[in-house]
């Protein structure tokens, strides 16, 4: 499996919201009793202020997605939909 490492981008921001998103609804669906519900809590303005702050490197990582497929099917998780599940 390749890895890449690159300074993120502001076309970086739909991909990482999504991704935000998704930790963020597991956090609040097994701990409420510490996060909140919010409508999107990667809004592109925060995005945006962590990209211009010079004291905040915001990097992405990127996979070679057939590789990496494999490597999460040897994990015991499986694909659904190309979204990886893991089994509880």
């Amino acid at each position: 499996m390749e890895l890449t490492t690159r300074r993120a981008e502001y076309s970086d921001h739909d991909q990482l919201r999504k991704l935000v998103h998704e930790v963020h609804k597991l956090h609040v669906s097994n701990r409420s009793d510490v996060y909140a519900e919010v409508e999107d809590p990667f809004a592109f303005d925060r995005f945006q202020s962590l990209l211009v702050n010079e004291n905040t490197k915001a990097y992405v990582v990127s996979v070679d997605h057939e590789n990496a497929i494999e490597f999460y099917e040897s994990l015991g998780m499986r694909t659904k939909n190309r979204r990886m599940e893991l089994k509880l």
